[in-house]
């Protein structure tokens, strides 16, 4: 269970990255510093966590512009983190969502994912294996929509 003493800060408290910022919550070291790698070359500032509670951790410091989740992280699952964040967004007026909400992109091994509750509230679901270069290509076109939302408000 996810404590409640976590919480994600609002607008007010909140730290928002202004480098585009990934936190790839994965808790398979080659797939995690592949990614990793990758998501620094493509030019984005990278955040890691191997456990759930590491990434719950990671989320109350400062928000990513997106996430990249493994359903299956140990401790806290990946469905129960993503059920937390948009639980503690659900409160942002609409202007505060467009430019504070975390892009999640789930990627996992589960072929159902994306017919379950994960794919009503991930923004993208990816199937492993997963193509590095069209992970990128995912996190930057999501990237693109928070700029241009941040950009119009």
């Amino acid at each position: 269970m996810i404590s409640e003493d976590l919480r994600i800060k609002t607008q007010d408290k909140q730290t928002i990255m202004t480098k585009p910022t990934i936190l790839v919550a994965e808790d398979d070291a080659f797939l995690r510093t592949l990614f990793a790698k990758s998501f620094r070359k493509a030019g984005f500032e990278v955040l890691t966590a191997t456990t759930g509670d590491e990434a719950l951790n990671q989320l109350n410091r400062a928000l990513p512009h997106i996430l990249t989740l493994d359903l299956g992280l140990p401790g806290v699952g990946g469905l129960d983190i993503l059920r937390y964040i948009r639980r503690h967004e659900a409160h942002l007026d609409e202007a505060q969502q467009d430019t504070v909400r975390v892009r999640v992109i789930v990627v996992t091994g589960d072929t159902s994912a994306h017919r379950s509750e994960v794919g009503t509230l991930a923004d993208l679901v990816l199937l492993k294996p997963v193509s590095v270069s069209a992970l990128i290509t995912m996190a930057d076109r999501l990237n693109r929509r928070v700029n241009q939302a941040h950009n119009a408000s």
